[in-house]
């Protein structure tokens, strides 16, 4: 995720996410739609999808109508970002065409109301 292209959106509802209330959620979509590219630390340069800011607001709204066991080690993991430690969650879901998709969400250790979507993308 590149800083400059970071977007917040604060949600209409606040979301219940592993014991944290989450009322915004950060995320870039350019890295969400392009990937990233390990060698050269940038952008991919192919379109992997094409999410709108909306379909990412979406995906970590369906927290409000189901609840996850989220279990250190399993489907979480902690790790330390940038010199703060957050835990990791990974999970699928459907996208609205039905196609599978992950997604990657960071929450820092200390709750501040703000989870950070790391990427959504298709298996």
């Amino acid at each position: 995720m590149k800083a400059v292209n970071k977007q917040t959106a604060v949600l209409a509802e606040a979301v219940l996410f592993d014991h944290q209330l989450i009322q915004r959620i950060t995320f870039d979509l350019i890295h969400i739609n392009q990937g990233w590219d390990d060698e050269s630390h940038d952008y991919a340069y192919r379109n992997r999808s094409s999410y709108t800011a909306q379909d990412i607001i979406e995906f970590f709204e369906q927290f409000k109508y189901y609840e996850v066991e989220w279990l250190l080690g399993i489907n979480k993991v902690s790790a330390n970002i940038l010199g703060v430690m957050h835990y990791r969650y990974f999970w699928e879901t459907t996208d609205e065409n039905g196609n599978k998709v992950r997604i990657v969400l960071d929450l820092p250790h200390k709750s501040t109301g703000e989870g950070i979507i790391v990427t959504v993308f298709k298996p």
